[in-house]
């Protein structure tokens, strides 16, 4: 945890070995939201690959976590807000929907690749919102 101008941030380094962030949030509804706005900042510019995952597990299904994700590179130095419809998520398995999800992730190693270890991310907040345009 890293603090600046009294907010604080949860700070990620070291890819290679701590491959994912994750926010166990028990069971929340996100049905009326739209829209997740993830406030960033990086410390260098090495176009690594992360995926950010809202984990919507499913008890009924047994091949893996179900979840919506979205991915995006790091090819920004500083602070970057960066804003994603939820129907520009990708959906993995069956996840039960977005009135039941139980976790947000961020994934450094999706598909099996090796992530750069130079890689540092603050996550200074996720906010779920609704779009005001629907």
């Amino acid at each position: 945890m890293v603090r600046r101008d009294g907010q604080r941030g949860a700070y990620w380094e070291n890819h290679p070995e701590r491959k994912t962030l994750n926010c166990n949030l028990g069971v929340v509804d996100l049905s009326e939201y739209d829209t997740v706005t993830l406030h960033l900042s990086s410390e260098v510019a090495n176009d690594a690959p992360i995926t950010f995952v809202v984990s919507s597990e499913n008890p009924a299904t047994e091949d893996g976590i179900d979840y919506y994700r979205v991915n995006f590179n790091v090819d920004w130095v500083g602070d970057r807000t960066l804003t994603y419809k939820f129907s520009e998520f990708h959906t993995s398995r069956t996840p039960i929907g977005w009135h039941h999800v139980d976790s947000v992730k961020f994934w450094s190693d999706f598909g099996g690749i090796t992530p750069p270890s130079d890689t540092v991310l603050t996550i200074w907040s996720i906010e779920f919102t609704k779009s005001a345009n629907d």
